[in-house]
């Protein structure tokens, strides 16, 4: 379901938002609210969201995977040996994500790079 390609000339990932099915944008919603809720002292199970079902993970990691392996993040840190490094590490467990705890996580340590997956 994810596409192959990158858009060129970068070769920048497309926007999960833009998938046509509305599956990925509709799993990325429900990503969302259940790690944030709607209210700043609920939690998720207290607002009555269900948890991710394993299709809607698959597609996440899916997006995380594609994301991720777009050729301009290791153009644009070509310079920094130590971020390579990162992006490699990141690049390497997207394959491993599993659970929205742990995408979460992933998430967080690309967006110390400066890579905003979601």
């Amino acid at each position: 379901m994810m596409p192959t390609f990158y858009r060129p000339p970068l070769g920048l990932p497309l926007y999960w938002g833009d998938e046509q099915s509305g599956r990925l944008p509709a799993a990325v919603r429900h990503y969302f609210n259940w790690c944030l809720g709607h209210a700043p002292d609920a939690t998720a199970a207290d607002l009555g969201i269900a948890p991710l079902a394993p299709p809607e993970l698959q597609l996440l990691v899916d997006y995380c995977v594609y994301f991720i392996h777009a050729p301009c993040w290791e153009e644009n840190l070509r310079e920094c040996e130590d971020m390579i490094e990162d992006l490699m590490q990141l690049r390497a467990r997207a394959k491993t994500l599993a659970s929205v705890e742990s995408i979460r996580r992933w998430n967080e340590e690309c967006m110390d790079l400066g890579l905003d997956p979601f």
